[in-house]
């Protein structure tokens, strides 16, 4: 669990997880420089639960960011698994049982969980499985990419991984404040050969206000969160095209792109909040295709989507926006 400024929330994620009825855990805590009463809170937590004896402290000498913290876990966790838990959300009592039950059923090297989110008090499925047994190359990132809408989460958290697993593919967590889960996905699940899926609902997401994620939470946004949200579109880019010899490649294509989409969209929709210029041809770049035309014109699936994306980023930029602005709004990315 990477802490930082969560006050508010830690006492409530770090007893979830200290009431796991799975007894052989370790709760490594990493203390990224909070500059608030989180660690206090930590402490006291640790000396009062009788299941305080399970925490580790870990600190960093200056803060890192939640990508390095989670780097610490992988190099510091002494257990079979790694379960990423984040320090404001939730776990239900037999999360990790249920999980670590079908993982070792199963010699699974992931094993995910369905999740809920808790907005404003109230709480609604959020990803819901189905049980499903992956096995085999490329099994995991089949299921993953022949389908362009989201069938498992982006997240790491709420997935039990196999610590051999990570350390012996040499997985880190790429340095990005936000979006490293979604990169380190991209990197783990091509590799996988053993997964299991259940519909057991064993983490609940809580929406707070002041996330990284919501740009609509603050009146003014540094102009430099858009030009990272630009860089990182490079970069799922670069993933991308490393599966180009890949059967799945035409729907990984269009699930990257449209990630990148949703995230030009969020720019758009709060550009006037940036307290700063990002240009349209800037944005119209993002969407720029790791494919020419001809490849596209020979995918087998997808074809429509990985089009109109290409379409997005080779149109003249007041055109391009013009287009992007009318498909998010019939999307619901920008109203």
């Amino acid at each position: 669990m990477p802490v930082f400024n969560v006050e508010d929330y830690i006492e409530k994620s770090l007893i979830c997880a200290l009431d796991q009825d799975l007894d052989d855990i370790e709760i490594l805590i990493i203390n990224d420089c909070c500059t608030d009463n989180s660690m206090d809170i930590v402490a006291k937590t640790k000396s009062n639960h009788p299941n305080g004896k399970r925490i580790k402290i870990v600190n960093h000498e200056k803060n890192l960011g939640v990508a390095e913290a989670r780097n610490t876990i992988i190099n510091e966790a002494h257990g079979k698994y790694i379960y990423f838990q984040d320090s404001d959300d939730f776990i239900e009592k037999s999360a990790l049982s249920i999980l670590y039950q079908a993982a070792e059923e199963n010699e699974a090297q992931l094993t995910y969980g369905s999740t809920q989110i808790l907005d404003n008090g109230k709480s609604r499925p959020y990803i819901s499985l189905r049980k499903t047994k992956l096995k085999g190359k490329d099994a995991l990132a089949n299921y993953i990419y022949n389908n362009i809408y989201d069938i498992i989460p982006n997240s790491i958290w709420n997935i039990l991984i196999l610590t051999d697993f990570i350390r012996k593919n040499h997985l880190l967590f790429p340095n990005f404040r936000t979006g490293e889960d979604l990169l380190f996905n991209e990197l783990m699940q091509p590799l996988v050969t053993s997964a299991v899926l259940l519909p057991d609902y064993t983490y609940t997401y809580q929406i707070r206000p002041n996330s990284l994620m919501k740009y609509q939470k603050r009146d003014v946004i540094d102009i430099q969160e858009a030009y990272n949200s630009l860089k990182y579109s490079e970069l799922q880019k670069k993933y991308c095209i490393a599966h180009k010899d890949k059967p799945y490649y035409d729907g990984k294509c269009a699930k990257t792109m449209k990630g990148i989409f949703y995230s030009a969209c969020g720019i758009l929709k709060h550009r006037h909040r940036f307290n700063g210029d990002i240009s349209d041809k800037e944005i119209r770049n993002s969407m720029r295709h790791p494919e020419n035309l001809l490849s596209i014109l020979h995918f087998k699936h997808h074809k429509i989507p990985n089009l109109l994306f290409w379409l997005m980023g080779v149109l003249p930029p007041p055109t391009s926006i013009a287009l992007m602005k009318l498909v998010g709004k019939k999307k619901g990315f920008i109203k």
